[in-house]
């Protein structure tokens, strides 16, 4: 699936439903306002929970171009928190703050928070 919010829409909802055709993991990919490239690697379809359900496996990862070129980050094992998907929220990571975050828009309403103990990540993204 290719997409952007230029072409599909600035919503989750748009995003978790054109993933249903994907049968296979996905490369999520996001930039913020100073050009810095974010993302990770999820399965799909993406799947919203009615409750903060963590999904995914080991093979999930993050990424970002904050230090000037790509730099990819894989789990430690330290806990199983890959992914949230609800109906409002997309988020990576977990043990005390998510490696990356998307609201309901697919617009850093907030600030990106690559501070993940499941990565040993820390990054901080202003928008």
């Amino acid at each position: 699936m290719k997409g952007s919010t230029v072409k599909h829409g600035i919503s989750l909802r748009t995003l978790i439903r054109r993933s249903a055709d994907l049968s296979g993991p996905c490369l999520l990919i996001v930039g913020d306002k100073k050009g810095a490239v974010f993302g990770g690697l999820l399965e799909g379809p993406l799947k919203p929970t009615p409750k903060r359900k963590y999904q995914g496996t080991n093979q999930t990862f993050v990424f970002t171009t904050i230090y000037g070129e790509p730099r990819l980050f894989r789990p430690t094992g330290a806990n199983r928190y890959f992914y949230l998907c609800l109906n409002d929220l997309l988020a990576l990571g977990g043990g005390g703050n998510f490696a990356l975050c998307l609201d309901g828009d697919l617009y850093f309403s907030f600030t990106i928070y690559f501070i993940w103990s499941s990565f040993h990540l820390s990054i901080y993204s202003e928008q």
